[in-house]
């Protein structure tokens, strides 16, 4: 797994303000949006840092809950190694993001 944010179709997801800096992560669309105010929450799946890894690039909030404290109700998988994952015991969780910690906490309490 690689913390790449290439898209065979857009190319490089462009850090929105460090423009010589790459977003990085499989969740890397979500954490600019939050960042130049397009969005205001987002709701995006983790395995090992991809929604981490651009929330700390991005400087917002980014919070993936323990497999007790969350749910993978609902969550559908499109990998072609899903095998490798669910052999490690990863698991995909859901991870909020938002400019603050208090904005993630309501949506942690909903899920």
């Amino acid at each position: 797994m690689s913390m790449d944010s290439y898209n065979n179709i857009y190319g490089r997801v462009i850090h929105p303000i460090k423009e010589d800096r790459e977003v990085g992560g499989t969740s890397s669309g979500e954490a600019p949006l939050i960042l130049t105010k397009c969005s205001v929450l987002g709701l995006t799946s983790e395995i090992v840092g991809s929604s981490r890894y651009p929330s700390l690039s991005c400087g917002v909030v980014s919070f993936t809950p323990s497999q007790l404290r969350g749910t993978n109700k609902g969550v559908h998988v499109f990998l072609s190694n899903k095998d490798y994952f669910d052999n490690m015991h990863l698991g995909i969780k859901f991870s909020p993001i938002a400019r603050r910690v208090d904005d993630v906490v309501p949506l942690l309490r909903s899920i």
